[in-house]
């Protein structure tokens, strides 16, 4: 993300505010919808547990993905 590093902080608050406002929305929101038809369609209480399994991976994979994008900038990069 080196081109983030040339907005404006206020820019770049922004963004990241927006962006973390809208992903709690959309996903934070949904999620009592989603695990109550869960438990519906598995029949089981167990569902809620899955449910959060399953997002678990999807946070580690970005993470690792991340970590390896960071990985291949040079110091340099990294730096400016």
């Amino acid at each position: 993300m080196p081109g983030c590093r040339k907005a404006a902080p206020s820019i770049r608050n922004s963004g990241f505010g927006i962006a973390h406002s809208v992903a709690i929305a959309a996903f934070g929101g949904t999620t009592q919808l989603v695990v109550t038809w869960l438990i519906h369609w598995a029949g089981s209480a167990m569902a809620p547990a899955w449910y959060l399994i399953g997002a678990s991976v999807v946070g580690q994979i970005a993470l690792i993905d991340g970590s390896r994008e960071r990985a291949r900038q040079s110091s340099w990069e990294r730096a400016s």
